[in-house]
C-alpha cells in the first residue's frame, strides 16, 4: 500500500497524469527501489524491535515467576 502511495506521489510531482493505467504502467527506477526497501526495512526492525522486547519482558516475568515459585516450594520443604 506505501510502495502505490509512494507512486501517487511521484507521478504527481512529475505532473504525469494520475490514474489506474498510469499507476500500474509506473517502472520505479534503482533509487526509488532502494529508498522502498530501507523504509520496509526500518518498518521491520522497528516491529520486531518491539515484538523482541515484549517478548523479553514476557519471559523476565516468566522467569521471575518461576524462581518465586521454587523459592517458596523449597522454603516449605525446610
Amino acid at each position: 500500500m506505501r510502495d502505490r502511495l509512494d507512486t501517487l506521489e511521484r507521478l504527481s510531482d512529475s505532473d504525469l497524469p494520475i490514474n489506474a493505467k498510469s499507476i500500474d504502467a509506473y517502472e520505479p527506477d534503482h533509487a526509488v527501489l532502494e529508498a522502498r526497501e530501507l523504509r520496509r526495512q526500518t518498518f521491520l526492525e522497528n516491529l520486531f524491535s518491539v515484538m523482541t522486547q515484549e517478548a523479553a519482558e514476557v519471559a523476565s516475568k516468566d522467569t521471575r515467576e518461576r524462581f518465586d515459585t521454587l523459592i517458596e516450594e523449597l522454603a516449605t520443604e525446610n
